[in-house]
């Protein structure tokens, strides 16, 4: 397949799966919400394995983070994913009391997760701009 983007409106009406934590049922309706249509959303999970088998038996499509479809494709799968046009960017956010120190284990934790989504942030947008030809925001 050599399509690399899809838009919301051709999306409209098809049954889709999503993930609960990464891509929930809310955030997507709140993607559509302006389209004023409908979801049609046949399940969410957390397993990513029941979400893949669905997709990749054309039963659905399928919401996932751009980090769990480069791990999918990684390991060999068979799906194709596409680019949502025009593009969005969600934030996730880390939350600390203001004014209370964090004991030296909870800093370590904290600087371990920077860390790792500053390096699995990197990874993802270079496998996805040699995987698009483009680079992300």
């Amino acid at each position: 397949v050599s399509r690399k983007t899809v838009s919301l409106e051709e999306l409209e009406g098809l049954p889709m799966v999503c993930n609960q934590c990464d891509a929930s049922p809310r955030f997507l309706q709140e993607l559509f919400a302006h389209r004023q249509k409908e979801l049609n959303i046949i399940t969410a999970s957390s397993e990513h394995r029941v979400l893949r088998h669905l997709t990749e038996h054309g039963a659905c499509v399928g919401f996932l983070p751009a980090r769990v479809a480069v791990r999918h494709l990684r390991d060999g799968g068979a799906q194709h994913p596409l680019r949502i046009q025009p593009a969005f960017l969600r934030t996730n956010c880390i939350s600390m009391l203001r004014g209370r120190r964090l004991s030296p284990a909870a800093e370590h934790f904290y600087q371990y997760i920077v860390s790792f989504c500053q390096a699995d942030s990197e990874q993802t947008r270079r496998f996805i701009a040699d995987y698009y030809g483009t680079p992300i925001l």
